[in-house]
């Protein structure tokens, strides 16, 4: 996926968006700017270092090293500088002394300049957004010369001070650097278990062809500006691939977010047992390079999965809900890619302390983790026929068909509809041979599920179809799994029907395999109880080429009198779903074909 870049300065000299430079001082701009102060044809630098008011702001970027290649250039600056005495210059020096001159450059310096010419004059209308160096939003507002930067005013006529690279306006006050909520979660110790786990998909890259070289040094090139990009692969909301991406770029100061992060005690004991889901089989032909991508796979998805529903776009939320819609993206039961709606009362109880305000939203810290297991890690598993993995004995079988039906053509007395618009139909290759064919069900979790297959009836779009042409398919169905022990593939049976299945010829026929024992002969009226299939291992994000979980379906007519049963079937797709509340402890049978512990 394309992952949004998010351009931060962290030394020299602040480069972003579209280098200006500065032009001769003219005529137009007392006009333009207003009577308030005499433009010497000096540089911001020079004006501010002899301005006894901003003795204190011009010590701070000394520290910062970066009065002289941010101020004395050429590029076209707006500053809005705090008088002395106004802002804790102490504390930001005592920050720079204890190596954390960047922070104190980003948060302090960049946040009182930007690019281009913003004067004061006349009007400014309350929505009138400055871009800051350090990518703040700031509104700058105000009219009769009472002018506010944020929340902080100008200081009386002490404003409009003209430069020859830009404009100076005094400060009754330093302007309150707000984090966002991606930088929120790095100062918080009480959530720094899932801020370390979200930071380590973040990436830093120097962008060389942006950094302005400086002279070379020792025989290396030195830069004056260093430019470095920011990207995570989980910022995009519509990311297609779930697997990435579709967290919300929480990182933007142009959006408005709701996060709710759970603290270490909660979070770590969520993920352990998040981990037993996603419990990857250590296969005897596993090298240790295999044996680490899987141990790697099992804790990027336990923590991956327990954050997919912690953030929410305030401006996607329905207006008087008391749902809020997450930003990730779930399979519903349709096989349709859907917002999950969250309760708000339960999402954000347990807080705490009141939410934290933050410049692109709020954050709500809680001691109790919102939701159950099987909110956040069972999704609904639809593998659909047409498009799905399989394969088929072409001895017996036919190439198999796919078939679209368009919208308006589905025969109207059919319950129902197709998933996808489509289906995938196989038929016998001559009389005396059973069409079977056998799908890869990729992404399952080590948990328990309901296994259905939804079979299409011959008439599903001829409405006027004699009602003898409409017979069953009787059917052996069996949930297997395929692997390999020294390499040789192996099979083992977790499910297998005894006598045959039958479908009902009249309607999209989700059969759920059930326990035969409550059903002898198929009746599709009278069907048992579903049965549950626990999974040992998980399968989850490791490629439908090594997915072992596979369903086979096969024709099975008592005789092959076509008046009795269809000698082929057509399938819409197939769909595992998750049993709630019986995720991994309660009963079903195991892979291994064992009956699991009953509460």
């Amino acid at each position: 996926m394309n992952a949004k870049f998010k351009f931060r300065i962290l030394m020299g000299v602040a480069l972003i968006g579209i280098l200006c430079f500065a032009t001769a001082c003219n005529d137009d701009w007392n006009e333009h700017y207003g009577d308030s102060g005499v433009n010497t044809g000096e540089t911001l630098k020079e004006i501010i270092e002899k301005d006894s008011d901003l003795s204190d702001f011009c010590e701070v970027l000394n520290a910062c090293n970066c009065l002289d290649s941010l101020l004395g250039q050429t590029r076209v600056y707006t500053l809005w500088a705090p008088k002395n005495g106004t802002f804790d210059k102490q504390s930001l020096l005592d920050d720079v002394k204890d190596g954390k001159r960047d922070d104190v450059f980003k948060r302090f310096v960049c946040g009182h300049i930007t690019d281009y010419l913003h004067p004061a004059n006349g009007t400014l209308a309350s929505n009138n957004s400055i871009l800051l160096l350090n990518q703040k939003v700031v509104v700058f507002e105000g009219s009769d010369k009472k002018y506010k930067f944020g929340d902080v005013a100008l200081d009386g006529n002490n404003y409009n001070i003209r430069a020859r690279n830009g404009i100076l306006h005094k400060l009754n006050g330093g302007y309150r650097y707000m984090p966002n909520i991606w930088e929120y979660l790095a100062q918080d110790e009480r959530i720094s278990a899932v801020s370390e786990f979200l930071y380590s998909y973040y990436k830093k890259d120097t962008l060389w062809n942006l950094s302005i070289e400086g002279p070379i040094v020792n025989g290396e090139a030195t830069y004056l500006d260093t430019v470095y990009a920011y990207s995570n692969t989980w910022f995009n909301e519509n990311a297609s691939n779930r697997k990435n991406g579709g967290f919300g770029d929480i990182s933007c100061e142009d959006s408005s977010y709701i996060m709710v992060a759970p603290t270490n005690d909660v979070w770590n004991e969520m993920v352990a047992l998040a981990r037993t889901y996603y419990n990857y089989e250590k296969y005897d032909t596993a090298t240790t390079e295999d044996l680490q991508s899987l141990d790697s796979l099992q804790e990027c998805y336990s923590q991956r999965m327990l954050c997919n529903y912690l953030v929410f776009n305030k401006k996607a939320q329905e207006e008087s809900s008391n749902y809020l819609l997450s930003t990730f993206k779930f399979y519903d039961n349709k096989g349709d890619v859907s917002l999950r709606r969250l309760d708000k009362a339960n999402l954000l109880s347990n807080l705490v302390e009141e939410p934290v305000a933050l410049s692109n939203g709020e954050m709500y810290i809680v001691n109790e983790y919102p939701y159950s297991v099987y909110d956040i890690l069972h999704d609904t598993i639809i593998v659909e026929a047409e498009s799905a993995t399989y394969e088929y004995n072409t001895s017996y079988s036919n190439a198999p068909a796919v078939y679209r039906v368009k919208d308006g053509e589905q025969n109207e007395n059919i319950v129902g509809e197709l998933s996808n618009d489509s289906y995938l139909s196989i038929r016998p290759k001559n009389s005396g041979s059973k069409p079977s064919m056998t799908f890869t069900i990729p992404n399952t979790l080590s948990a328990s599920y309901y296994v259905s297959a939804v079979f299409v009836p011959k008439n599903i779009t001829d409405q006027y179809m004699d009602e003898d042409e409409l017979i069953s398919c009787r059917l052996n169905i069996s949930l297997i799994k395929e692997y390999r022990l020294n390499n040789k593939k192996q099979t083992t049976i977790l499910y297998q029907t005894k006598g045959g299945l039958l479908t009902n010829p009249t309607a999209l026929d989700t059969l759920t395999l059930y326990n035969e024992d409550d059903n002898v002969g198929g009746d599709f009226e009278t069907r048992g109880a579903p049965k549950k299939f626990k999974f040992d291992f998980c399968e989850f994000g490791k490629g439908i080429e090594h997915s072992t979980i596979k369903l086979q379906i096969t024709a099975f007519p008592d005789d092959w009198d076509p008046d009795l049963y269809e000698r082929g079937f057509s399938l819409d797709c197939i769909i595992l779903q998750p049993v709630e509340n019986d995720p991994i402890e309660d009963g079903g049978f195991d892979s291994d074909n064992t009956e699991g512990d009953n509460e």
